[in-house]
């Protein structure tokens, strides 16, 4: 079941101590398609854009109304790429768990999130004067991180709400995306599922309460829910 949410995206500079993507895996940035190639230099000047993701989930009751799949799951793999010249990130989650939904543990699910990387000349061509660029630097990636959200690492694990598109308008397969942007991506630590909202800005913190809930506790809301 696929639910819209409105991207209004506005895009800020900074540099310096903002932090840097730390993996040197960094894949192409192409109009379609991802593409893996080699890796290339990371920038530590960052770009964070926004997003209104329209509707509030609040709780894990309130999510628990929206999803088609919820499972837990570790990155494999992740590819950037651009469409619309919007920075996305797809990455394939290899199911340790499933809570609710049609899909298998051992199965591999393919999530696309809003951020993930431009090139400095990319930005320089859409945004000039914004960014300067030494000879040899135009094919450098810049993250680009979505109301401060980063969007997930290789290796990490996560317990993931998710909404099926199988109309494959992004990529060239069934994939799911997050329930409201990024509301429904919880990441795990032992036995603990947290919702990273911290990093969004601070006047719509109040909107976005930081969840934190054992995953046992998380799994008996979820399956005790009517949808």
């Amino acid at each position: 079941m696929k639910r819209m949410y409105t991207l209004l995206v506005s895009m800020a500079l900074s540099c310096g101590m903002t932090g840097c993507v730390s993996e040197p895996d960094a894949q192409s940035v192409k109009k379609e398609e991802p593409t893996e190639t080699k890796p290339r230099a990371v920038s530590s000047v960052r770009v964070h854009a926004s997003m209104d993701v329209g509707e509030i989930y609040d709780s894990v009751e309130k999510l628990s109304q929206e999803f088609d799949i919820v499972v837990q799951g570790i990155v494999q793999s992740r590819e950037f790429f651009q469409r619309e010249d919007v920075p996305r990130t797809k990455s394939a989650i290899k199911v340790t768990k499933v809570i609710r939904g049609e899909v298998s543990v051992g199965d591999t699910v393919t999530f696309v999130e809003l951020g993930g990387v431009r090139t400095k000349g990319d930005i320089a061509k859409s945004k000039p004067g914004k960014i300067r660029i030494q000879s040899g630097q135009e094919n450098d990636l810049v993250p680009v991180v979505f109301n401060g959200i980063e969007t997930m690492k290789p290796q990490e694990e996560y317990i993931l709400f998710g909404d099926l598109h199988p109309e494959r308008d992004l990529v060239s397969q069934d994939y799911y995306t997050c329930v409201g942007g990024y509301q429904g991506k919880f990441r795990v630590s032992g036995n603990r599922a947290k919702r990273l909202t911290h990093f969004v800005h601070e006047a719509d913190r109040a909107a976005f309460p930081l969840l934190e809930i054992e995953i046992s506790k998380l799994s008996v809301k979820v399956k005790g829910i009517e949808k």
